[in-house]
């Protein structure tokens, strides 16, 4: 939350240059992405792209295309939703923020999933969590094993005791960095499968603990779907 007031705030301060401007709004729509707000992404990533024209700007032209294949995945474009998260992905240069990386796989993976790939999805998530672990960034690792666990329900090859360590890891390293955003994630997706086990008190609980956390934030989506599973859980 204060992250995007921030960059909301720089970018009051930077409209007259087109070029600024767009990597401004190419971060803000990466934010909105990652908060899943799929409507705000979509305006903020167009935006962007309006703005750099035909000039060769290929981190700020890729974050954008991601973030828009993102949304049309999550629509119901799955093929050419991921052919322009693909492209997007290929226009940044190799040596690129590593962080901004790790984020956009986060989003081909889920763009993966709501495409119903979770063949594909699980093979981009372990991909990306062996990178992290040959380097030093634990940037959105957690949400990876979130997403690798989600996968693997999805494609229900696996016991579901691999996924539910997958999330309970993902837990771990969120606390460990004092993500709660991450947690929070990763404790919804486990209470579904809790509840989904006949688990549902050990599931209100877990989540429960995690929602009565935060003290702000509380219009986003992620905490919205938290509150509205905790009323069917019964809480």
């Amino acid at each position: 939350v204060q992250a995007m007031r921030i960059l909301e705030q720089a970018m009051t301060l930077a409209w007259g240059a087109p070029h600024t401007t767009a990597g401004l709004l190419g971060h803000v729509a990466l934010h909105h992405a990652l908060r899943h707000e799929d409507p705000p992404a979509q305006a903020c990533a167009q935006e962007a792209l309006r703005l750099i024209g035909n000039d060769e700007l290929p981190e700020v032209r890729g974050w954008s295309e991601v973030v828009l294949g993102w949304v049309e995945a999550r629509a119901g474009a799955a093929p050419r939703g991921l052919e322009r998260i693909a492209t997007g992905m290929a226009l940044q240069p190799s040596d690129g923020t590593i962080t901004f990386r790790y984020l956009q796989t986060a989003l081909q993976v889920e763009a993966l999933l709501a495409a119903a790939r979770p063949r594909e999805a699980l093979d981009a998530a372990e991909k990306a969590l062996a990178h992290l672990a040959r380097t030093a960034s634990g940037f959105i690792e957690a949400d990876l094993w979130r997403l690798r666990a989600e996968s693997l329900l999805q494609d229900g090859s696996a016991e579901a005791s691999m996924a539910e360590e997958h999330l309970l890891r993902g837990i771990e390293i969120a606390r460990r960095q004092g993500a709660l955003f991450w947690e929070l994630r990763a404790t919804s997706t486990l209470a579904q499968l809790w509840a989904s086990q006949g688990r549902s008190e050990q599931a209100r609980a877990a989540l429960a603990a995690v929602y009565g956390a935060f003290r702000e934030g509380f219009e986003t989506v992620d905490l919205a779907e938290a509150r509205e599973r905790l009323l069917r859980l019964g809480v």
